[in-house]
């Protein structure tokens, strides 16, 4: 039988735990919760000090649409980008804060620094092999409150620091090379890091925390974790207020749980893990939090091209209520520009964002208009005034709101 799978740290020691659930629970409809939901689809399994949400994947039956105010604590800002040469890119990934938004590039790699209101300010850091400069970006966070930015390149024995003005500050050195890795800069001047612990090389530790000097205060060894060296392995941390790193294996041998990192007690906190997910052989297994529900996605290999490569299934995206336990697959709309469908994966450091072209965007909001929809008449009218103040040719819209 194939089981729940997860690793947690109890006083320095590993504790590797497979067991088995019998899911139980009984739905009732909140007030604005969804309604087509499955019954009994998880349960709490008490391991030690720890309590886990353990979903088990067989019994979620139904599929809902999902709209995202269920998930944000905030109404929707949508951000055009200033349209001029130095502002625009190549998107790979988006970072932002309460009063910037970051941009990850490529072709050549950058950071584009804007404000709240989209007006391009810098480049932060440039491409390059030199002192402060990067090939390529794997990571950053926006830390308003030190006027800073940090930046984990590929690759990399240090994490890179600037101001918001993009000047050169002291980088923070690390005790290992960073194949792919994350991080979180916490408000007490230390950083919780979380690496690819590839075999044979010298990674000692699978997360750990140091200070600005680089000197590590506590750590959890790599050794449970390790991995062949595979650079279709990812990593992501996507909650606001926690650490949480999330291995996403390109296989589906040992998709991974959803635990945080306390650096006080130098342990990792299970809180979710999937039972019957290994069974799909799944690749890029994903999890996250957000204010009353755990959710999860996965691909599957469709084809396999070569020893690296394969072609996959589009993910499939799926939440458990913490409360009732109940669950359900889902699709995402955006039910303030008239439910507007998009990928639910877009979450990053306590938002969710989309960082669209302003042509896709408007061919999507034009759509709606010549469908005829009036449903919500607001939406209409906001629709209206976004796709009058766009044109095919503007730089990105960014679309995000704090999540609960």
């Amino acid at each position: 039988m194939t089981n729940a799978f997860f690793h947690s740290e109890h006083a320095g020691r590993v504790v590797v735990r497979w067991f088995a659930v019998a899911a139980f629970s009984a739905f009732s409809a909140g007030c604005g919760r969804p309604a087509a939901v499955s019954d009994g689809v998880a349960e709490r399994v008490v391991i030690g000090a720890d309590t886990v949400v353990v979903c088990d994947l067989n019994k979620i039956r139904d599929t809902i649409d999902l709209p995202l105010s269920e998930l944000t604590a905030e109404k929707l800002r949508i951000v055009k980008l200033e349209t001029r040469p130095e502002a625009f890119f190549k998107p790979s990934k988006t970072f932002v804060s309460e009063n910037y938004i970051g941009v990850v590039g490529y072709e050549p790699a950058s950071f584009k620094l804007f404000d709240g209101n989209g007006k391009f300010l810098n480049d932060i850091g440039t491409q390059g092999r030199g002192p402060n400069e990067y090939r390529n970006i794997y990571w950053a966070q926006i830390d308003e409150g030190s006027g800073r930015v940090f930046i984990l390149p590929w690759q990399s024995d240090r994490i890179l620091v600037f101001g918001l003005d993009g000047s050169s500050l002291p980088s923070i050195p690390l005790p290992c090379r960073s194949p792919k890795g994350i991080f979180r800069a916490n408000p007490d001047s230390t950083v919780s890091v979380s690496v690819l612990p590839f075999e044979n090389a010298g990674i000692e530790s699978f997360v750990w925390n140091q200070d600005m000097q680089g000197n590590v205060v506590a750590r959890i060894d790599a050794a449970p974790f390790r991995i062949k060296a595979d650079f279709g392995n990812e990593m992501a941390s996507e909650n606001a207020t926690r650490f949480e790193p999330v291995l996403m294996y390109s296989d589906g041998h040992r998709p991974d749980s959803l635990r945080y990192y306390d650096p006080q007690a130098n342990r990792l906190v299970p809180v979710f893990a999937v039972r019957h997910l290994a069974e799909r052989k799944p690749i890029y297994p994903k999890y996250a939090e957000t204010g009353d529900y755990f959710w999860a996605s996965f691909s599957q290999t469709m084809e396999q091209t070569g020893a690296h490569s394969f072609t996959s299934s589009a993910p499939v995206f799926f939440l458990v209520d913490k409360n009732d336990l109940t669950g359900a697959y889902f699709k995402l709309k955006l039910d303030e520009l008239a439910d507007i469908a998009v990928w639910p994966g877009h979450l990053q450091d306590g938002y969710f964002l989309w960082n669209v072209p302003a042509i896709t965007l408007k061919k999507s909001l034009r759509g709606i208009l010549d469908a005829g929809y009036d449903a919500d008449p607001q939406a209409v009218e906001k629709i209206r005034r976004l796709d009058a103040e766009l044109d095919d040719e503007d730089n990105n819209v960014v679309i995000y709101a704090r999540l609960k």
